[in-house]
């Protein structure tokens, strides 16, 4: 078999090892710290590695069945960037557009396997090439466009809701979001594939490994949208007074100092009185959430204020809650010493390390 070893072969095959690394990348972020948006972004990854592997093996043997399993692999790359974006802003993983994905999934999936689906194509430097026909095209570009869109909005709301101190990982990720999200869509639509060889993998790899670094370098990004926790206070139920604080809005400090020692004593009187006959973990203002954490043996409860919850932060609070009440319990006495309870800082690092703190 004569191989079509060609520029556009060369560049899928080689660029391929660029969403290969960042695969690897974030796979171990997963491994190390267990976030679920790094689970999506490893797969994510992973399927444009597997869709430059097919393209550029399709070109190098001008098989059409690899080129068609190029575009299965488009597939799941959609889906899981859609799961990526609702793991970072909210709760729940959105149906609809998970419906919306899988059937314009199903429409790529008939018209690559209709017949004459892949054509013969001449680049302008002579190069023989492999491409989908008019309608694989129209059906991928829609796909594309929308996982494309959906997934640079993510990283440009991550950017714009960015601390100070993550800006500047996090315009890394937007140019990351621009080069893997839109700059696909505005090549496709200019028709700059059927000129320059390669050039859709080369901003899909590019895209991806800087995607992963910042990512790798900065796992706090992907908790800027999902909440704002502003402050956590450890109280002794009995005279209602601050044993431990930490604050993450830096800003409010001021006005909550003031405020909230009010609410301390009030939360305690209700702590004292209703959670002896119901363990309520969770009080939802108008804008903000309190997250309760009483322990059973003493008379500490732990408070996390936050704009909203999710199970990464509620895991984390609950681990810290206990922590403390196995270390610092014992100071937890009628005559208190704060300075027995600073060390607990240490547990907040431990506990909330991928919570952005905002000036």
């Amino acid at each position: 078999m004569t191989l079509n070893i060609t520029l556009s072969s060369i560049i899928y095959l080689s660029f391929s090892s660029l969403p290969i690394t960042a695969c690897l990348i974030t796979s171990y972020q997963y491994y190390k710290l267990r976030y679920r948006h790094a689970f999506f972004h490893a797969f994510g990854w992973f399927f444009i590695a597997l869709w430059t592997i097919f393209w550029g093996l399709g070109n190098l043997f001008l098989s059409p069945p690899y080129i068609i399993m190029g575009h299965f692999a488009l597939i799941p790359l959609a889906i899981f960037l859609v799961l990526l974006q609702d793991s970072i802003m909210r709760e729940r993983i959105d149906p609809i557009k998970l419906i919306l994905v899988s059937v314009i999934g199903t429409s790529v999936v008939f018209t690559a396997i209709a017949p004459g689906s892949t054509i013969y194509y001449i680049f302008p430097n002579g190069e023989l090439a492999l491409f989908p026909n008019q309608a694989t095209i129209i059906s991928l570009l829609i796909m594309i466009c929308l996982a494309g869109s959906s997934y640079f909005y993510t990283m440009l709301k991550i950017f714009l809701n960015s601390p100070k101190t993550l800006k500047k990982f996090s315009l890394i990720n937007l140019f990351a979001g621009f080069t893997s999200g839109i700059f696909p869509i505005i090549i496709l639509i200019s028709g700059l594939p059927w000129v320059i060889p390669g050039i859709f993998s080369i901003v899909l790899a590019i895209g991806a490994l800087f995607c992963s670094i910042a990512w790798a370098l900065e796992p706090r990004l992907g908790f800027v949208l999902p909440f704002k926790a502003r402050r956590l206070t450890v109280i002794q139920t009995k005279s209602g007074s601050p044993l431990f604080t930490h604050v993450w809005a830096i800003k409010s400090k001021k006005v909550d100092d003031i405020l909230f020692s009010g609410m301390l004593n009030a939360i305690s009187s209700f702590v004292e009185e209703t959670l002896e006959s119901g363990n309520v973990q969770e009080v939802h203002l108008k804008q903000g959430i309190l997250i309760l954490r009483k322990s059973d043996e003493h008379p500490i409860v732990c408070v996390l204020v936050t704009d909203r919850s999710t199970r990464t932060l509620r895991d984390a609070f609950y681990s810290f809650a206990n922590q403390f009440f196995q270390k610092f319990a014992k100071y937890a006495t009628s005559a208190v010493n704060l300075k027995n309870f600073e060390t607990a800082t240490e547990l907040v690092g431990n506990n909330f390390s991928f919570v952005p703190e905002y000036d």
